[in-house]
Order: structure tokens, then C-alpha cells, then sequence
């Protein structure tokens, strides 16, 4: 077979895995009937783009959420749900999947440039990335971030500079903080290579619009840095083994340092990779979105280091093949265990009827729960106390101390005036906040309370969810 036909039937290869690999949790969960986005965070760029396509909601004008916080202004970068507009339901399952595919194309194009082989096992080890996996089969702003990255540096090394730093302003309207973390690295990588800065300053005076567009009537930054970041949770959410919500498999980390062994003999040429890796890492512990870029410098890495055992001499071909068996099965077992967390990820069958039941009250009720759940309130059209999206929340640190206080509380008192004081007519209860994620027993604290005060009735039960009804006679 010819070189160049051989090529091609490898990157169809390639391509074939990519769409299986994006495919796959969501064939999976239909096939058990779970026919829901995954996560609590797209049903809040679903709902936001449902009201955009309602209401044909000009772009850059102000957006009232009436349902997050009990009601608030929208915050967050106006480029994902004005995008999942055109159609909400269908694109927010599939228009991850296609942005997947085209960035996985543009990989393989960006390293055929420096290495056939090095295209081949880092598109290889890209794909099956869990980072990867959660960007483009989940919707979320960053998958589209990543793409336009990729882009930009595809357009570079094909000396198209002015598309290229068009691309970085344009990040700006899905993550402004990607966007001004690749001027960042264009910037360092510019004056590494004595390259004129013209690109550069136009890049950034079109970030600071597409910034001051989105975010200039924001009096502060509230919420930005409100997660604990502690070594744990950075931890966790580094190694997707260790159960994090995405991250790089243990297997990858291991082989990463070894590409950079393998570099280590030509230390100065490669120095600016070394302080890179440094720099994602450590930003990483702050920002969790560094991730997905430390992910891709991870598997060039990974890459280089699976082409040089693969080509190394060795006194046994069977040890040699042994150990590159073992390496291949520890990555694929980060893949597949990762998939597998995505098919059982909530919500499920289960937690639907729940919010199904929340979604037949009247539209001005509040719905109170661990803040994990909040979106899916919302998103059931009901007012939750609290949710996930920090930034920019009215009286967050108040409510978050108030909504840990009546989950864990003792006291009836205590947790009537709270309940009083956000006026919550349902209280929403799953079976992870009773299995590790709020409470470890099914008695204890707010469960003995709505259990044993005639003020709370149970409205609700498929043996899954339970919601409570807070009486009438009570709240007025």
C-alpha cells in the first residue's frame, strides 16, 4: 500500500475512534433509557438558551434569570447560549460531539506538521483523554474554547497571523479567562521568539472589548475564587482516576514525565515547554478550565514518550511489548472508567420524575436543596436558593451559610427561620445528598426534622427523590 493512501486510511482510523468515543455516552444512556444532558451546568446554559429563543433576546442585552438566587442577572459569557439558541435541546447534545471532531481534526493536522508519528499516538492519546471526553460529549463553554485554540495555532503555523489573533478575542465571548490566558502564552511566546507584537496588541484591544461588552456594568467579582481549592480537591480534579469531575489519567501523568526525560537531553531547546508545564500546573490549582490546556501539552508529551519506547532497543521485543501492552491498557482504563462515570451520572430516570413534579407547581415557588442541585431547579422552573454559578451572586457567602446551616441543623427553630427567611415552599432531597454528598444515614439533622415536624409533608417519593412540602399555614 502506498504511503499516502496509508496515511489516509490511519486518520480515518483515527477519525472512526473520535466519533465512537464522543458517541458512546450518549448511545449508552439512552440505551438505559436515560435520554437527559449530563451534569447539572448544561441545563443552565439550556435554560438560558431556551429564553433567548423565546423571547429573541438581542445579544449584549441584559438577561434577568429569574430562577437562579431567586432571581438574578445573568453573568456569565454570552457566547454558549446564544449559540445553543439556534436550537437548544438538539445542539446542546450534539454540537459538543461535532466541535470534538473538528478539534480532534485540527490536532492531528497541528502535530502532522512536526511529526507523523507524533500525530498518530498523540491524536491517539487526545481522543481518549478523559479531559477530552467531558469537553465534547458534555455542553459546556470551554469544549468551543479549545477548538477556537486549536484553531489559532493551526492558523499560525500556516502564517495566517491576523485569523489567528482574531481567534483569542473570539474565545473572549465563551471564556474570557481562556481568552486572556492564551494572550498571556502569545505574549511570552512572541517575545521568546523576538516576533513583532503588532498581532499581539490587536489581539488584546479586542479581548478588552469583547470583555467590557460582556462584563462592563458588573460592579465587582464576587464568587470568582469561592470553591475551597484545597490540595485535595486540586488533586481530584487533576487525576480523573481519583474521581474529579474531568482531568488526565494517572497513566498519563506517569508517562509525561518521562517525555520530559526524554527532552531533558536537549535541556535549552526545549526550556520554554519545561516552564509551561510548570505554569499550567500550578495555574491549574486555581483555575480549574487550565486543565483541558495542560491536558494537551500532557499527551504531546505522552505522545513523545510512547514513540521513544516504541523505537528504543530493547534485550527482550517480548518485555518490550509486555510493557507497552501494560502502558496502553492503563490509559484505555481511564477512558472506558471515565465513560462509564458519564452513563451513570446524574440526572437519571430516577431524579427526572422529581424534577418533573417540581415542574407541575406554580412558577413563583422556591425549591431548596444542596446548591449542587440548584440548576436542575431552575431548570424545572422553580426558584432555587442557591446554585452552582457563583460568580457575580447576590449575598453568596449569606446564603451558602444559611443553606449549609438548615442542611445540617438540629434545631427546629433554626431551621424555621431560615425557612422563613428565603420563603421555601419545596424542600428537594436526592439519594447521593443521603449517600456521602450532604448526609451519611437517612435520620439525622434536617432529615429528622422533616420527618418528625407536622409542618413538613412528604409530597413526593419514587424511593430516589423526596420532596418535601412546606405547609401553607406555616409560611404565611
Amino acid at each position: 500500500m502506498k504511503s499516502g493512501a496509508k496515511r489516509k486510511l490511519v486518520f480515518l482510523g483515527l477519525l472512526l475512534f473520535c466519533i465512537i468515543i464522543l458517541v458512546s455516552p450518549v448511545y449508552l444512556r439512552h440505551l438505559n433509557s436515560d435520554d437527559y444532558l449530563i451534569g447539572d451546568k448544561p441545563y443552565y446554559y439550556l435554560r438560558i438558551a431556551n429564553y433567548i429563543n423565546e423571547t429573541n433576546a438581542p445579544i449584549f442585552e441584559n438577561i434577568n434569570d429569574n430562577f437562579s438566587f431567586e432571581g438574578r442577572e445573568y453573568s456569565e459569557e454570552i457566547g454558549w447560549p446564544y449559540l445553543l439558541s439556534f436550537n437548544p435541546v438538539f445542539l446542546s447534545f450534539y454540537l459538543p460531539i461535532i466541535l470534538g471532531i473538528l478539534s480532534f481534526i485540527l490536532f492531528y493536522l497541528i502535530l502532522n506538521r512536526i511529526n507523523y508519528n507524533l500525530s498518530i499516538a498523540g491524536s491517539l492519546l487526545f481522543i481518549s483523554s478523559p479531559s477530552f471526553i467531558y469537553l465534547f460529549t458534555i455542553s459546556n463553554k470551554y469544549g468551543i474554547s479549545i477548538f477556537l485554540s486549536l484553531l489559532a495555532v493551526y492558523l499560525y503555523i500556516n502564517k495566517k497571523e491576523l485569523l489567528s489573533c482574531l481567534c483569542i478575542p473570539l474565545i473572549g465571548f465563551f471564556s474570557l479567562a481562556s481568552s486572556i490566558f492564551l494572550l498571556s502564552i502569545y505574549l511570552i511566546y512572541s517575545i521568546f521568539k523576538k516576533e513583532k507584537l503588532i498581532y499581539f496588541y490587536l489581539s488584546l484591544i479586542l479581548t478588552f472589548l469583547a470583555g467590557y461588552m460582556q462584563f462592563g456594568k458588573l460592579t465587582g467579582v464576587s464568587g470568582l475564587f469561592f470553591v475551597n481549592r484545597g490540595f485535595s480537591y486540586f488533586l481530584q480534579n487533576l487525576v480523573s482516576d481519583f474521581g474529579g469531575r474531568f482531568g488526565i489519567g494517572i497513566f498519563m501523568i506517569l508517562l509525561a514525565f518521562i517525555g520530559i526525560f526524554i527532552l531533558w537531553k536537549d535541556k535549552y531547546r526545549f526550556v520554554l515547554i519545561y516552564l509551561l508545564f510548570l505554569a499550567l500546573l500550578s495555574l491549574s490549582y486555581f483555575f480549574d478550565f487550565i486543565i483541558f490546556y495542560l491536558n494537551i501539552l500532557i499527551v504531546i508529551l505522552v505522545g513523545l514518550a510512547m514513540i521513544s519506547l516504541y523505537q528504543m532497543r530493547w534485550e527482550s521485543d517480548y518485555i518490550k511489548g509486555l510493557i507497552i501492552l501494560i502502558l496502553i491498557c492503563g490509559l484505555l482504563f481511564s477512558s472506558v472508567s471515565f465513560i462509564n462515570r458519564l452513563v451513570g451520572d446524574e440526572p437519571r430516570k430516577e431524579l427526572n420524575e422529581g424534577l418533573f413534579y417540581l415542574s407541575r407547581q406554580p412558577d413563583d415557588y422556591v425549591a431548596f436543596s444542596h446548591y449542587t442541585r440548584g440548576d436542575w431547579i431552575a431548570y424545572a422552573g422553580k426558584k432555587n436558593v442557591m446554585d452552582s454559578n457563583f460568580f457575580n451572586a447576590p449575598d453568596l457567602y449569606g446564603r451558602f451559610y444559611d443553606s449549609d446551616t438548615l442542611l445540617h441543623t438540629q434545631d427546629i427553630n433554626t431551621a424555621l427561620e431560615i425557612v422563613k427567611k428565603y420563603n421555601i415552599n419545596y424542600i428537594f432531597i436526592d439519594k447521593e445528598m443521603k449517600s456521602g454528598l450532604v448526609w451519611n444515614d437517612d435520620n439525622s439533622e434536617l432529615l429528622f426534622i422533616l420527618k418528625n415536624d407536622k409542618r413538613f409533608k412528604k409530597a413526593f417519593d419514587n424511593n430516589y427523590v423526596e420532596i418535601w412540602r412546606v405547609e401553607d399555614v406555616f409560611i404565611s
